[in-house]
């Protein structure tokens, strides 16, 4: 590992434990380099670097120092402020001013690792924020915590909503151990919702679509969490070639789980491929579709994707963009540069990391249907077009104890249906 020859990078130990840590990541979360994912990434290097820097014993470790990052690189000095994340502007809480929500630096991820760093600072240190009150838990609890939460609970595609969830069940998971009790694991969801870890920077940055109306939870009738193959999958091309295929070779960016569908922008050409389910389900009434995915686009329409409909065995397909009920197409694609879905209604841009959807298929009832996914491409220029992670299952909506939820399989093409008396409560 080479890295910092012009400074003394080498010599700040926090920094030389921010790149060690980069391959833990690598080996266990996998976090991708990529928006949320890729802040997340960044900042989990930041804490361990730190954590590092203030109990080996070395380098220069006075208070006024504390939770510096890279005080110790030679002709620079700090580079961030872990407590103070806005002194180097970068944001302390989702909706502060810093966040940056443009794709440069791969979405961000070296400025919006600042909302963790400071609730590791809280977690740690305690303290009042954003009317939020910490009693700070020390290094050693916090620690374990964010080992839990890196080693087990998160995946490639993970943001901070995840993260919001991950830490206070990784507190959870370790109370009893390393003197942890529940009244930490208060102060450890207190430290997430002072810097808003659970929502969003701008109104619709990445979304998610509830699965199941409010007070059920889905039971499967049918599903596929693409962890066993891509078997239920048919990919292929109306123009050009097809640029699905199972997995990315970038590298795993899933939503949850180890694997996804994946359709690549590269290269440039005139292209209308797509991922097509090769069964049919027969929808009963109150159905639902439900999907996870993230797509990265040529800005700022001239690529994008659409999802369409078959109650013929394939035959024919239909637009499904009127049937959406949550996080719908948010543009239409360029009438120009030969792009095969050019004026129509579709995904396009940057989704900003993963976010889900929800078709209310209702009006499907009776009939037997499967789905497709299409992505099309003009002719010139490319850009990350972005991995589409599927699961396909029709569950009954059910009532049920309430849990909190955390990813931990694959998804998502969901197939839902709901019971409609069914009772109880549950947030999905």
């Amino acid at each position: 590992m080479v890295y910092g020859d012009k400074y003394g990078y080498a010599l700040a130990d926090d920094v030389v434990g921010h790149e060690l840590t980069h391959g833990v990541t690598e080996y266990e979360s996998n976090l991708f380099y990529y928006y949320q994912s890729g802040a997340i990434n960044e900042s989990f290097s930041d804490v361990w670097g730190e954590f590092v820097d203030l109990t080996n014993g070395r380098g220069y470790d006075d208070p006024g120092v504390r939770w510096l990052l890279g005080e110790d690189i030679s002709g620079i000095g700090a580079i961030r402020n872990m407590q103070n994340p806005p002194a180097f502007s970068d944001p302390d809480k989702i909706t502060s001013l810093y966040y940056y929500t443009g794709a440069s630096d791969n979405g961000g991820v070296h400025t919006n690792s600042g909302v963790n760093n400071k609730t590791a600072c809280l977690m740690t240190d305690g303290g009042t924020f954003n009317g939020q009150t910490i009693t700070g838990l020390g290094i050693t609890k916090v620690a374990k915590i964010y080992y839990e939460v890196q080693t087990n609970l998160l995946t490639s595609g993970s943001d901070y909503a995840d993260l919001y969830n991950a830490l206070y069940q990784g507190c959870l998971n370790l109370i009893g151990t390393f003197g942890i009790s529940s009244s930490d694991c208060q102060q450890v969801r207190n430290a997430t919702i002072a810097v808003e870890m659970n929502q969003q920077p701008v109104s619709g940055y990445n979304p998610d679509a509830p699965v199941c109306p409010v007070g059920q939870i889905p039971v499967n009738l049918f599903f596929d969490n693409m962890e066993s193959g891509s078997g239920n999958w048919i990919f292929g091309a109306l123009t050009g070639t097809s640029r699905w295929q199972y997995d990315s070779p970038y590298g795993s960016y899933t939503y949850s789980g180890l694997h996804s569908l994946y359709a690549d922008d590269y290269p440039a050409a005139t292209t209308n491929s797509y991922a097509a389910m090769n069964i049919s389900v027969i929808l009963p009434a109150d159905a639902y579709l439900h999907f996870a995915h993230a797509y990265g686009f040529e800005d700022p329409n001239y690529d994008g994707g659409v999802l369409e409909y078959s109650t013929n065995g394939g035959t024919s397909w239909n637009d499904a963009g009127t049937l959406f009920d949550y996080n719908g197409y948010d543009g239409t694609v360029f009438s120009g540069y030969g792009n095969p879905l050019a004026g129509r209604s579709a995904f396009i841009g940057d989704s900003h990391g993963y976010i889900s959807s929800r078709l209310n298929i209702n009006s499907l009832a009776g009939q037997s249907v499967r789905f497709r996914w299409r992505m099309g491409l003009d002719s010139s220029v490319y850009d990350w077009a972005g991995g589409l992670t599927m699961c396909g299952y029709i569950p009954v909506c059910l009532a049920q104890i309430p849990f909190t939820e955390i990813r931990t399989a694959t998804v998502m093409a969901i197939l839902l249906i709901q019971l409609k008396h069914a009772h109880s409560l549950l947030g999905m």
